[in-house]
């Protein structure tokens, strides 16, 4: 049977896709420390589950006006496998949570676009800076301060700030510069309180990094407006001497006080020259608060002769001006020696020296202006003492004291044998002229009690007591004799030595010695060093003769070959009893 509406068609639509995007991941996240690397960059593998595709990558951010992500490459094709690499820089975006995406589209694939989200972490650096206050003084109408400086790190990089200041009264009195940078940064903290009256105010200065932690910063701002203070010194100069080639002139005190405030001022100290490249002066301490006393000193090394003008400059942030004490430095030099005498140190007779003896020399310049005795070292007297040698064709002598107008040494025996000897005395390297001297075998000399040459002989009793008027010593016992000038001994003698008490180190005179006691004759029982005291000074032990006349001041003389110690009138004398 016929249908009215038959044949009825259906239609049909095929439509033939080349296949869908298959991406390896849909969702990628990072975080972010500003300052710190960038983290690490993500792949995405871009495929197809039909033929191959050809597509595009695009990157964008949805909640910043900063583009902080970014894909590469911008194409490409899904034969075999496509490789999208996603990475972000969150250098310029502050702390917070961050949104992107990448879309993948294909005109040819069923389904285009396919979307990536990326999201972004930042997290918060650390700003620090020291929190101690800053404190600083000025004396009211005065200079401002020098400034202070803050240091400001950020970690684990550079962090942007910004810097303000903030006063709680006074008005604007409080600066910081720069007033914006990264870290790390210096910032310099001034005051000026030129028009604010004494009193003490406060304030902040405050440094900010958004979404940093630490942030702000405060750091506490302190400025005490003082009343001027009035510095003075004790002395109010000072004035230094030298000569050249001996020692410094002694530091000097110099107290210094304050008056026209209360408490402690502080000070600061400088010196000040005229006229010369020389540092000769010094201060010290350089920094100090009042009172105090300062010690100046003088180093005046390389100077020459003449008058030096110096200044200690003593300041205060206390006080509206600085205080100046001059200093004056007068340097002499060092006159040239002059010798005027030379005599045996124990008969102060003058000739002709001989090999060792004891001699005193006397003029001026030629030592120290106070006397220096020498103490030998290692059992040798030195051949320098307080800048001063005594040299004989040029050979030191050994020095048994010193001064400006009498110095006394000890002849080297090197002069043996000779006509003549050249001496000079040296002070602190400048020489007198030479002069020449005979030399003799020898040139006795009796040691006195005065230590003039006259009197009492330095001699002890057979009981070691120094004989005298009121120590006499009998006749048939034995004394000891002290003297000087006899001349070669054997073995020789040594410059400078002290003669050790033993046999074998005493050291006999070459001439014979003979001894007469009131003009008698007296048996020498020994002849030649004395322990304990240094070569060149002998002992002469004798008995004294039945014959001798007895008397506090019976005439000693002692013959070393040819010559006499002092003798008539000038005789040193030996007291003996009549028992």
């Amino acid at each position: 049977m016929a249908v009215a509406n038959s044949p009825f068609e259906i239609p049909v639509t095929l439509i033939v896709s080349p296949g869908n995007l298959v991406l390896s991941s849909t969702a990628l996240s990072f975080e972010q420390t500003p300052g710190a690397a960038a983290p690490a960059s993500q792949t995405v593998t871009v495929t197809s589950n039909g033929q191959p595709l050809a597509y595009t990558a695009v990157a964008s951010v949805t909640n910043s006006t900063v583009n902080w992500l970014a894909v590469t490459p911008a194409g490409g094709n899904t034969n075999g496998s496509g490789t999208l690499t996603i990475s972000v820089d969150a250098s310029k975006l502050t702390p917070g949570t961050y949104d992107g995406r990448i879309s993948v589209s294909s005109v040819l694939a069923g389904n285009s676009p396919q979307t990536i989200s990326v999201k972004l972490k930042v997290n918060p650096g650390t700003i620090s800076a020291p929190t101690t206050p800053l404190t600083f003084t000025q004396v009211a109408g005065g200079t401002a301060p020098a400034g202070q400086t803050i240091a400001v790190t950020g970690t684990p990089g550079a962090l942007s700030f910004t810097v303000a200041g903030s006063t709680q009264s006074g008005g604007n009195w409080l600066a910081a510069t720069p007033v914006s940078g990264t870290t790390p940064a210096t910032l310099t903290v001034s005051v000026n309180g030129s028009t604010l009256a004494v009193n003490q105010y406060t304030g902040k200065v405050f440094i900010t990094s958004p979404g940093a932690v630490g942030s702000p910063i405060e750091v506490p701002v302190i400025l005490n407006v003082v009343p001027p203070a009035v510095l003075a010194t004790a002395p109010t100069a000072l004035n230094f001497a030298y000569t050249i080639g001996q020692g410094a002139a002694a530091a000097q005190s110099l107290a210094i006080s304050a008056t026209g405030t209360t408490g402690a001022v502080p000070f600061t100290t400088q010196v000040q020259y005229d006229g010369t490249a020389n540092q000769w002066l010094a201060v010290n301490p350089a920094t100090g608060t009042t009172p105090a006393t300062l010690q100046v000193s003088i180093s005046p090394a390389g100077l020459t002769a003449g008058t030096y003008n110096g200044r200690v400059v003593i300041s205060s942030s206390n006080a509206l001006a600085s205080l100046t004490v001059p200093v004056k430095l007068i340097v002499t030099a060092i006159p040239k020696p002059v010798v005027v005498a030379v005599k045996n140190a124990a008969s102060y007779s003058s000739g002709a020296v001989s090999p060792g003896e004891n001699i005193v020399i006397g003029g001026t310049g030629i030592g120290p202006n106070d006397i220096t005795v020498a103490t030998p070292a290692a059992d040798a007297y030195p051949t320098i003492l307080a800048a001063t040698r005594v040299l004989f064709d040029n050979v030191p002598a050994p020095i048994i004291y010193v001064s400006a107008t009498q110095t006394s040494v000890m002849v080297p025996y090197g002069v043996s044998g000779r006509a003549t000897t050249s001496m000079v005395v040296e002070y602190s390297g400048v020489t007198s002229d030479p002069l020449i001297y005979n030399v003799a075998q020898s040139a006795p000399g009796m040691y006195t009690l005065n230590s003039q040459g006259t009197g009492p002989g330095a001699i002890l009793n057979q009981n070691l007591a120094v004989n005298g008027p009121n120590t006499p010593e009998k006749r048939g016992n034995v004394i000891a004799i002290y003297m000087t000038g006899e001349g070669d001994t054997n073995p020789r003698g040594l410059d400078g030595s002290v003669i050790q008490p033993i046999a074998a180190a005493l050291k006999k005179p070459v001439l014979p010695v003979t001894v007469t006691i009131g003009g008698v004759d007296a048996r020498v029982e020994y002849a030649g060093s004395a322990p304990g005291l240094i070569s060149g000074v002998m002992q002469v032990n004798v008995t004294i003769p039945p014959g001798a006349p007895t008397g506090s001041s019976v005439p000693v003389v002692v013959t070393v070959g040819t010559a006499q110690t002092q003798s008539g009138a000038s005789a040193a004398t030996v007291a003996i009893s009549a028992n």
